[in-house]
């Protein structure tokens, strides 16, 4: 693409002043009058634009003193956007030889369509680079041709390479802004210049630098981009656009460009053209006129550029261009010299005369203008009314071109686009119409001013209006809007008025403004103003904490979220009071939280900027409140462990509450204790066995029942650290002794060496379980063993099997059951008796009934006549025939025996000497036992709270139960109707549950009247179904609720009063009783069973019988 550069005409001046005379002269001059030489400083002189290759496109220049002796600054321009819209630059380099001013000012012009300048004002910015670099990069494009190889389809594949076509710079520099007439040192500087003009006219931009002005530089002009049509023909005929694509004329067939001036595709009419002469578009069709063979034809196509239909000028002429505004054409007749407008048919509505010379090629319009190209005086665009008057003109190049499209005023922007021909280019201009004088209105808000805020709803706006008159006009209305909508119009009149309009509005924020017309049609908005009314308090909506929640306790994090409803939506400040303290806080709809304290309400504020203030107090409750949970932090294993659950319920609302303890995975019913709203509940739970220390978590979980369900609430995880327990030989590791084991001579009382073997079962004394400890000694050094146990803050439980001997002694046994140890260290001795004193004697134990007692503990000791104490010197435990070895000496020692079942002691026997009178040598213990009891079935139900009610007012029967045992299976409410002489009288209701907690009901509403039999049932595991409750319950009638026990007589009265209705017949008489009868029973007056009133009616017809006979 050629490129053209724009410049205005040099107003060059000579550089240089012819002096006479010398260089000595001149010196001298200049050393006598330096006062005159700093004068002459604003004479400097410029010299001519440079440009060579040692320069860039648009060249330098010098300028030096007024003598021309001194070089001031050369300048350079290197950068300039010659084409550019709203924002446009230019960047000079300039060389400083002495310290000065960089630039000392700059004005603009601006250029009319008559090709006149005038000054205009922009707004602007110098900058000077302070840093960054530059570097050159390569441009490429591809060439093609044609290939050595073919495509499928038979079409040749060409060679393409990349090929470099020129080089750019880029940058990456460092700006500050620079004030004009600031001084710098000597040096080279780079300038730039950056502007926004206020029009798509040209702009002149003309700079000051050594108190010379650079008028002769470049401008920001209005040609703006192009792009290529070549290879695809030369664009002849013109150039079209819709907004959407560019069709651009080629020989007989069009090419389509997107708006970036891409190719599309090329375009052959389906109703060919001859030679187009035109091509325009509106929103809906294309349109093309041809100018030869078919001269003056306007052909009509879809936007997909398929054929509708055509029409011809009727009028000769030579016609080129086409342009259209919706419902008319309009074309040059370049021979006749007019504009011609049509109608959409091709008929001629006016013709204007124009008195231009030159070769007219081309037509556009937009909404105010009609513009025609000449092509023939270098290149000028005409610009007319729709009356056909000239406006004016500008020049453009390149030229010449063949046709232009305008998408001026308010129809496709501010672009021309015109087609070249031949060097197949499409430019593409800024388009400056000028619009035509009209009158100017202005509209202000005088009051109430911007964010205005009242308390009153009754509002007065003050709107004034101003027209200058041109033309004559005068104001002719304002109109009030609201919220963007017209509320009020008022007429009014002259060239300056203010109107009020006095509204009553609803609280709430508007935005308002006024519209004034003159009669011109002028018209102007104000800016928009806001206000705010408010008279209303704030609406305070406490979304939590609920009514009604679940469950608290004190420390607990509650949340609070509001809602605060507001016709302004603007507040002052939001606060709350809690436990008497205040808590500011923020936003129309938010949360906070707060630390739960014994106190369930709280005091929310909200004022808003008129200075209403709103409060609310908010109460709320909880089905369940902690009020404390007692339990042991830290235990051991297998250790029975209590927790406590205290809290306070709501038990208006509930008719039955059970409280569970989840401890490690497993539930346990808890016992209530307590009455009205305060419970405790306690559960008794053993600690699992560990292997190492282990934190079991639990929770609580408290049921609430009522007639429509049970509600439970969890009570939230908490942790107990379960240690383990381990028994050692003291110092390996333990070293608290709980035991102490010593060997004797059971004779001597010596301290003996011995062997011993145990199993020690042991437990802390509540645990639930057992740990198993085993030693196995061979000698003991000096007969003494010591046990350990950990923890040693703990009492703990043991069973023992033990056996011990030593060489020259019988084998004796040590064994026990549910003996309790503490770290006061408990010394056992093991006494052994000599193998030629022990005589092995078969102790036997059995009942009152000569029954064997087995497995029960048979302490043998003896009495030491020394210190006068018993001392245990064997424990055997009995097999299954009753029966164990224990060595005595015999008639030597007194002896006696104790006998322990679990750990219990249930006999002890009388001490004596004891003989062997006969092998086997025997020892028999008989003990006697207590009474089992014999009606335990017969006792209430542990761990159960039942109640039977009947409501007479809902006639329900209600039953409710809570069985916490733990052994729980079912329930059941049984009804049945009793009435005296009905049998098999069906049960009314028959209910169960499988809820260890629940209320059940019977609904007697559409049940007969009459005394019903209500049982309430539980049946636990391993046990038939007994009955806990039983109530009897009379229903009646309203009627008989009404006339009481007096309807008792009264239906005798009326009973009798029917009788006698015969009474002068005793048939009748009979008769009648028996219809009363079955009127008291219909009535229900008096409950009569059928097999009554059958007895009466039998007594009734034996009666007529004996009547009849007489």
């Amino acid at each position: 693409m050629a490129k053209t550069q724009f410049f205005k005409r040099n107003r060059l001046q000579n550089p240089f002043i012819k002096v006479q005379g010398c260089i000595i002269f001149l010196v001298l001059i200049l050393l006598l009058s330096p006062v005159f030489v700093s004068a002459a400083n604003f004479d400097n002189v410029k010299g001519n634009l440079i440009i060579d290759d040692t320069t860039s496109k648009y060249g330098k220049i010098d300028i030096k003193d007024w003598f021309g002796l001194l070089d001031l600054a050369t300048l350079e321009l290197k950068e300039n956007t010659d084409t550019c819209g709203n924002d446009c630059s230019m960047r000079t380099e300039i060389i400083m030889y002495q310290d000065g001013v960089l630039v000392d000012g700059v004005k603009f012009q601006e250029r009319e369509w008559d090709n006149t300048w005038y000054p205009t004002t922009i707004d602007y910015k110098f900058y000077i680079k302070t840093g960054g670099t530059e570097w050159k990069v390569d441009d490429f494009k591809t060439e093609c041709s044609k290939g050595k190889t073919n495509y499928l389809n038979g079409t040749n594949k060409p060679d393409c390479v990349q090929v470099k076509s020129g080089t750019h710079r880029e940058d990456d520099y460092t700006w500050e802004e620079y004030k004009t007439g600031t001084e710098v040192k000597a040096g080279t500087y780079y300038i730039k210049l950056e502007g926004t003009r206020t029009s798509s006219k040209w702009i002149d931009w003309i700079i000051t630098s050594q108190g010379q002005e650079l008028d002769f530089w470049y401008t920001w002009g209005e040609y703006i981009s192009s792009f290529d049509t070549s290879g695809k023909g030369s664009a002849s005929g013109g150039v079209g656009i819709n907004g959407s694509v560019i069709v651009v004329t080629i020989a007989d067939a069009y090419q389509m460009y997107d708006m970036s001036g891409n190719f599309i595709k090329t375009w052959s009419a389906t109703e060919p053209v001859g030679k187009d002469a035109g091509t325009t578009a509106n929103a809906t069709n294309w349109f093309i006129i041809d100018s030869q063979p078919n001269a003056g034809k306007i052909y009509k196509y879809d936007l997909s550029l398929n054929f509708i239909s055509s029409c011809t000028i009727a009028d000769a002429g030579t016609y080129f261009g086409l342009a259209v505004n919706g419902s008319n054409f309009w074309v040059v007749d370049i021979l006749g010299r007019e504009i011609v407008e049509l109608d959409l048919s091709c008929n001629t509505l006016h013709t204007y005369a124009i008195a231009d010379t030159g070769e007219l090629f081309g037509i556009a319009m937009n909404g105010s203008n009609v513009f025609v190209l000449d092509r023939g005086n270098g290149g000028l665009v005409y610009r007319y009314d729709f009356a056909g008057n000239r406006l004016g003109s500008f020049s453009f190049t390149p030229t010449p071109a063949s046709d232009i499209y305008a998408a001026g005023l308010g129809l496709y922007g501010e672009y021309l686009y015109i087609s070249h021909n031949p060097d197949t280019e499409v430019y593409k201009f800024y388009n400056a119409p000028v619009a035509p004088d009209v009158s100017v209105v202005t509209t202000t808000l005088n009051s109430p001013v911007d964010y205005y805020n009242t308390t009153s709803n009754l509002i007065t706006f003050n709107c004034s209006a101003i027209t200058d008159g041109v033309g004559g006009a005068e104001l002719s209305n304002i109109t009030l809007y609201i919220d963007s909508v017209l509320n009020e119009t008022k007429t009014i009149s002259g060239v300056d008025y203010t109107e009020t309009f006095t509204k009553n509005i609803p609280d709430g924020i508007y935005d308002w403004n006024c519209l004034a017309y003159d009669d011109s049609g002028s018209f102007d908005w104000g800016t928009n103003r806001s206000l705010s009314i408010d008279t209303l308090p704030p609406r305070i909506v406490i979304n939590s904490p609920k009514k009604l929640d679940d469950y608290g306790y004190i420390g607990k994090t509650e949340t609070l979220n509001w809602t605060i409803i507001h016709p302004t939506g603007v507040l002052d400040s939001l606060w709350y009071n809690y436990n008497g303290t205040n808590i500011s806080v923020y936003g129309l709809e938010n949360a906070t939280t707060f630390v739960l304290e014994d106190d369930f309400d709280l005091i929310f504020y909200a004022n808003d900027t008129g200075g209403n203030l709103n409060t609310t107090i908010y109460e709320w409750s909880y089905n369940v409140f902690r009020n404390s949970n007692t339990y042991t932090s830290s235990t051991i294993e297998e250790k029975q462990n209590s927790f406590l659950f205290n809290i306070t319920y709501t038990s208006l609302n509930w008719n039955a509450i059970t409280g569970t303890l989840t401890y490690n995975n497993t539930n346990y019913s808890g016992t209530k204790t307590g009455s009205g709203d305060n419970l405790l509940f306690t559960s008794n739970v053993y600690a699992p066995s560990v292997d190492s220390q282990q934190n079991v978590s639990f929770y609580w979980i408290i049921g609430l029942t009522n007639t429509t369900g049970t509600t439970n609430i969890n009570s939230g995880n908490y942790n107990q650290t379960v240690n383990i327990i381990n028994m050692s030989l003291c110092g390996h590791p333990y070293n608290i002794p709980y035991l102490n084991f010593t060997c004797y001579d059971e004779s001597t009382y010596a301290h003996l060496n011995c062997t011993v073997s145990l199993t020690f079962n042991y437990r802390q004394q509540d645990a639930g379980g057992s740990n198993i400890f085993n030693y196995n000694n061979l000698s003991s050094v000096d007969g003494t063993i010591d046990f350990c146990i950990s923890p040693t803050d703990e009492t703990y439980t043991i069973d023992s099997t033990m056996e011990y001997y030593a060489t020259g002694y019988a084998q004796r046994y040590y064994n026990f059951e549910g003996i309790e140890f503490t770290n006061a260290t408990t010394s056992i001795g093991l006494y052994l008796l000599n193998t030629t004193s022990s005589t092995s004697f078969i102790v036997k134990v059995q009942d009152q009934n000569y029954q064997p007692k087995t497995n029960v503990e048979v302490y043998m000791q003896k009495y030491n006549t020394a210190t006068g104490n018993w001392i245990t010197v064997e424990i055997a435990t009995t097999n299954d025939d009753g029966e164990t070895i224990n060595h005595i000496y015999t008639e030597d020692s007194i002896y006696r025996f104790k006998i322990y079942d679990n750990g219990e002691l249930i006999h002890t026997t009388t001490g004596s000497v004891i003989a062997c009178p006969a092998t086997p040598c025997t020892v028999t213990i008989t003990i006697s036992e207590d009474i089992t009891p014999v009606l335990p079935i017969f006792e209430d139900l542990d761990n159960l709270i039942t109640s039977l009610v009947y409501s007479k007012t809902t006639e329900d029967i209600t039953y409710t139960y809570s069985d916490t045992s733990g052994s729980f299976s079912k329930a059941r409410l049984y009804v049945i109707r009793s009435h005296p002489g009905e049998p098999n009288i069906l049960f009314t209701c028959n209910d169960t549950s499988s809820s260890s907690t629940a209320v059940l009901t019977c609904d007697l509403t559409n049940q007969k009247n009459g005394t019903y039999i209500a049982t309430g049932f539980i049946t636990r595991l391993s046990d038939s179904e007994r009955m806990v409750e039983r109530k009897l319950i009379q229903k009646i009638k309203d009627i008989v609720g009404i006339i009481g026990l007096e309807g008792v007589l009264w239906s005798m009265f009326l009973l009798i009063g029917i009788i006698m209705l015969g009474v002068y017949r005793p048939s009748l008489g009979i008769f009648f009783g028996f219809i009363g009868v079955l009127l008291l029973s219909w009535l229900q007056l008096i409950q009569i069973s059928i097999t009554a009133i059958v007895a009466i009616v039998g007594i009734g017809i034996i009666l007529l019988i004996e009547v009849g006979k007489q």
